[in-house]
């Protein structure tokens, strides 16, 4: 609707983080109408397939590409309620998980499986659902998945809230040095999501698919870096350490990758490497 330049990409991105942090500050009010939030999902994709076709075709939303703060302005309207309600979906079901039997982990279990599928659902319908069906057709395909996952949570509600339990968070407590840090550290994972996008369009060139590939990667990266912290224990420290390391090394990388190098299949395999890590 809005191209795919730099602005557009960024909006998304940030809808992205921002979205998932809104969510989780309401996912605790919400878990017991998690039905209500995917029947939301399901509406939104129904509404926006209509109209983000009809919004195309409007030559003063094409001129908005040349226009970059109101390009971005207009993403974030577009995305942003999608990215609040998803935000909303991943921590409600592990708040679910929890009052379930043998639920221990159960949100680094949901996290894991949420990324990995995230990453896979992207590449699947940009390679294939939208080459075959088209961009309307697709997304009408997956609010219908959305709404039958809604049908299905207010069919088994009464089975899914018969142990729920929400217990009561002390937010005060949140001032404390850990999760000052802990903002931090997302503050490094959102610069090296921007660098990743950069990187990957330097590297690969600016084609629509490397949307899809760059998303791919990261939150692939995201399942398997929860993968490996669960299974062989990963302090807090440890892993913000990395992640400082990680930023600085992405300088290194992207300057001699895709600044001083033309980028060679080498060159592509490494960098896709790197991200993934």
């Amino acid at each position: 609707v809005l191209g795919d330049g730099p602005p557009a990409r960024m909006a998304v991105l940030a809808c992205f983080i921002l979205g998932a942090g809104i969510g989780a500050a309401c996912a605790r009010k919400v878990a017991k109408k998690l039905w209500l939030v995917e029947l939301a999902l399901a509406l939104y994709g129904f509404f926006f397939s209509w109209f983000g076709l009809q919004l195309a075709q409007v030559s003063a939303v094409g001129s908005l590409a040349s226009l970059p703060h109101l390009s971005f302005l207009c993403s974030v309207l577009l995305c942003l309620p999608a990215a609040v309600l998803g935000g909303m979906a991943l921590p409600s079901f592990a708040l679910l998980l929890r009052s379930q039997e043998d639920s221990s982990g159960s949100f680094a279990l949901t996290y894991i499986v949420y990324n990995a599928g995230a990453a896979a659902t992207i590449l699947l319908t940009e390679f294939i659902l939208i080459r075959a069906f088209g961009f309307a057709q697709t997304l009408r395909i997956l609010a219908v998945i959305d709404l039958f996952i809604a049908l299905s949570l207010f069919v088994l509600r009464s089975d899914v809230l018969h142990n729920f339990r929400c217990e009561v968070v002390d937010f005060q407590a949140a001032l404390k040095r850990t999760f000052v840090a802990l903002f931090f550290v997302g503050l490094a994972s959102s610069l090296f999501q921007s660098y990743a996008y950069t990187a990957g369009f330097h590297l690969f060139g600016p084609r629509q698919e490397n949307v899809a590939i760059v998303l791919a990667v990261v939150l692939l990266g995201f399942s398997l870096g929860s993968l490996i912290a669960r299974s062989f224990r990963i302090t807090f420290t440890t892993a913000a350490l990395s992640a400082c390391a990680g930023i600085l090394f992405s300088g290194y990388v992207y300057s001699v990758l895709v600044l001083t190098v033309t980028p060679t299949i080498l060159d592509k395999v490494l960098a896709s490497t790197f991200l993934i890590i």
